[in-house]
């Protein structure tokens, strides 16, 4: 996160979001091509840390310690609103833990090069790109000081 004068500028909102770009581009790419590269590796890291904290971040609501875990709460946030949004693709999982289980499971057989079929982990990662792009409905801060225009 970017801070100025204690302001923020880089939201953790806008950090998924790219993440999650990166990531879905990357899985369309894997699946096309049918074999990985380097880039290709880094990137299913990544998902598989980014999973990971929404996890962390699905612990720490539950267990009523946001503070603690902001950004991985936020990341929760976002995973379930992509369920939501994709409601009828995400409905035959019995509940988070194990949709997560199973996305871990897909990336993993990717990154061995043992399955190319991406689309679960890719519906799931667009979907989060598309709720963060989407983003909130905040109006822009201004400041006015009477003599400078």
């Amino acid at each position: 996160m970017i801070k100025s004068t204690n302001r923020q500028v880089f939201s953790e909102t806008l950090r998924i979001a790219l993440l999650a770009d990166e990531i879905a581009s990357s899985l369309r790419q894997i699946s096309r091509r049918r074999r990985l590269v380097e880039r290709d590796r880094r990137v299913i890291s990544m998902a598989d840390k980014l999973l990971r904290e929404m996890l962390q971040g699905r612990d720490a609501t539950k267990n009523r310690k946001v503070e603690e875990s902001l950004e991985a709460s936020l990341a929760y946030g976002q995973a379930i609103q992509a369920v939501q949004l994709k409601r009828a693709r995400f409905a035959s999982f019995e509940s988070f833990q194990k949709l997560i289980e199973s996305l871990t499971g897909q990336l993993k057989e990717i990154g061995a090069e043992r399955r190319f079929d991406v689309e679960d982990v890719h519906e799931f990662f667009a979907a989060i790109r598309e709720l963060a792009m989407a983003g909130e409905n905040r109006s822009f801060e201004s400041v006015s000081v009477t003599g400078v225009e």
